[in-house]
């Protein structure tokens, strides 16, 4: 079986007679011209007006793109927004993009030519924002009582537009619309309130949901808060090609891609298996261990308590994130990471990452096979596997011949669920 492994993919062989599930996406059809479905989302927008009558011709522009770590196609969007801009009569030279790093590191040039094409870059002011070290104002206090801290380079545009893609985010609900404002272009005080341990400890801030969502909806409030003028987001396979594209007002534009993913992503299995095997869904979202814990989470709904995720996440990048690794070092149980998380005044950076982590590991052991050298990996509290073939020899020895199997090829890019009795 192909598993999703860097850019590559590899191959495990796994018992068939293991195997209850093999959960994956119902995939939609890539569209047949990218660049041509992202030109009507613009031409046909979900809102009242279109770029053309929204936009005047001496307003400055600032286009906010994600970061190296999302399977977005900003080479083909950004090309395509400004081509609609030029249109309205607005030049390049009014035109910034602002990368929305949030607390990931900043992009390298090399990466923003690889992610925005060698030409966006050259034609057009390039911004990476950094939630600690970005200039930022203060917009505003949510009903949520989140103090609402926004790049300036953003607020000082006279016309804002947000770009990103939709896909399930493990307590956000989805990714996308109102994302690319918070976390993406927000300083640390915002994330730290909208990423508190009381938020994510909300049965509601999980997977595939967002009414009620308290970190959705906080979400959303700022960005408005913040002044989103238009999005373009789309919808893309697990290789990372477009199978859809809206663009129009922040909230209507993205829920029409959520109702659109949500047909493919929703899998059920009848009763929780012994052993899941599950993955980060490859290139670029295996980066590194720290994003690997939203494949791991997406375990947590059918592993049985007591036992074993294998999450096969390539990590070129290492751990990642300074500060989630600093924290794991500690040699706290699951436990004591969660108490110490959850105290009034307690923050670090990265502890969302860590809370999400310490839950699943109460519930399940977890079992790592990436490139990261192994005793790197165990020193930070995870078991390791030289592969993916040895890890699930080792759980069947644990679990017994008869364990069951579930396998999430695609891992976050489904939201797998136990059903109903």
């Amino acid at each position: 079986m192909k598993l999703a492994y860097g850019k590559d993919g590899i191959v495990a062989d796994i018992p068939s007679k293991n195997i209850i599930a093999v959960l994956q996406p119902k995939e939609a059809a890539v569209v047949p011209d990218e660049a041509r479905e992202i030109e009507r989302a613009l031409r046909t927008p979900i809102s009242e007006k279109a770029i053309p009558q929204l936009v005047q011709r001496d307003s400055t522009v600032a286009i906010v793109v994600s970061d190296i770590t999302r399977p977005v196609p900003s080479h083909l969007i950004v090309p395509a927004v400004a081509k609609t801009l030029n249109r309205a009569g607005v030049r390049d030279e009014q035109i910034k993009i602002i990368v929305a790093c949030g607390l990931h590191r900043e992009n390298t040039t090399e990466e923003l030519r690889r992610m925005l094409g060698p030409e966006s870059v050259d034609r057009f002011e390039v911004i990476n924002h950094n939630a600690e070290r970005s200039p930022i104002k203060k917009v505003g206090t949510t009903s949520k009582g989140t103090p609402f801290w926004v790049s300036e380079s953003f607020l000082s545009s006279d016309f804002k537009i947000l770009t990103g893609h939709v896909e399930p985010h493990f307590f956000a609900g989805f990714t996308g619309g109102r994302k690319s404002i918070l976390p993406g272009i927000s300083g640390l005080e915002t994330i730290k309130i909208n990423h508190s341990a009381k938020n994510l400890d909300h049965p509601k801030a999980t997977f595939g949901v967002l009414e009620g969502n308290p970190i959705h909806e906080d979400m959303v409030e700022g960005a408005r808060m913040a002044g989103a003028d238009f999005i373009v987001n789309v919808a893309v396979n697990p290789r990372g090609k477009v199978t859809r594209a809206a663009a129009g007002e922040l909230v209507k534009a993205h829920l029409d891609l959520v109702d659109f993913v949500k047909e493919q992503c929703f899998v059920s299995l009848p009763k929780p298996a012994d052993i899941v095997l599950t993955t980060n869904s490859g290139y670029p979202l295996d980066q590194n261990l720290y994003q690997a814990v939203k494949g791991m989470w997406t375990a947590e709904p059918i592993i049985k308590p007591g036992g074993t995720v294998i999450i096969a996440a390539e990590c070129r990048e290492g751990i990642g994130h300074g500060a989630f690794k600093d924290m794991l070092e500690k040699g706290m149980s699951p436990g004591e990471m969660l108490e110490l998380i959850r105290r009034p005044n307690f923050f670090m950076v990265d502890q969302w990452q860590v809370q999400i982590l310490a839950k699943l590991m109460l519930k399940a052991e977890i079992v790592v096979v990436s490139s990261i050298p192994r005793g790197e990996v165990e020193r930070i509290g995870f078991k390791t596997a030289e592969s993916v073939d040895a890890a699930v020899k080792a759980a069947l020895r644990k679990h017994g011949g008869d364990a069951k199997i579930a396998v999430l090829p695609t891992g976050p890019m489904v939201i797998p669920q136990l059903q109903a009795n």
